[in-house]
């Protein structure tokens, strides 16, 4: 087979792909998952293709947190929206891979509502390690590359081609992640004490709830000495 679907010991549901196929291609077909956690292990190039579609279909539909690593390549093609997450609280990380994603509407796309006129949005992405390269063709918002995430996390990578995260969007057609360390936490473009600001925004949060990708000294703890790494940049 193709691949291989599997059930961790934690509950969480692991997909893999096997090198035996040196390219998997899903022609027109959306991939989609509704499992609460979904690990997809990539032992070779995986595409999934949508050549047709509304806008506002995507080629990949996930309704549950998410993780894509491995040895692969992950290349998205898309008529309308590239990777769209459903649902509150749930997350997409990209973790050692190298990912294309092209698409005619935006490239990822997260949920969220409107209320009284303020937006409330609940979807991240998080790039650990891993480089990517995303881009969209339409035109307004439905081309922005990132589109109505709550957050956008890099560890071990950073934006190379010059577009900021404001706004809960990458405003721009176009975003290139490449390896590297950067100390732009909010990914604003500049190293600041709004940087500062994420790290006490994670101090406040239980610790077994905090995000250990802020640990910025690796002493295994999320503290004033993070906040000091922050500051030390900013010197330069």
């Amino acid at each position: 087979d193709a691949f291989s679907i599997s059930e961790a010991d934690d509950g969480t549901l692991v997909m893999k792909t096997y090198p035996l196929f040196a390219v998997i291609t899903y022609n027109n077909n959306t991939f989609r998952s509704e499992a609460e956690n979904l690990r997809v292990e990539l032992g070779c190039d995986w595409t999934v293709k949508m050549e047709d579609g509304s806008a506002s279909d995507a080629a990949m539909k996930l309704y549950g947190n998410t993780t894509i690593t491995g040895t692969g390549k992950l290349k998205v093609e898309s008529a309308g929206i590239g990777i769209r997450i459903f649902r509150e609280s749930h997350n997409l990380t990209i973790d050692g891979i190298d990912m294309e994603v092209t698409a005619a509407g935006n490239g990822i796309y997260g949920s969220s509502t409107l209320n009284n006129g303020v937006y409330s949005y609940y979807n991240g992405v998080t790039f650990k390690d891993a480089t990517a390269t995303i881009t969209s063709s339409g035109s307004g918002e439905s081309g922005y590359c990132l589109h109505h995430l709550k957050d956008l996390v890099l560890t071990g990578c950073k934006i190379t081609n010059g577009v900021t995260f404001a706004n809960n969007s990458i405003a721009a057609e176009k975003v290139v992640i490449g390896l590297g360390s950067s100390y732009d936490l909010n990914n604003d473009g500049k190293v600041s004490t709004a940087d500062i600001q994420v790290i006490i925004n994670e101090m406040k949060k239980p610790q077994a709830s905090q995000n250990m990708d802020y640990d910025l000294n690796n002493d295994g703890k999320i503290s004033t000495a993070d906040i000091q790494v922050i500051i030390n940049e900013m010197k330069k």
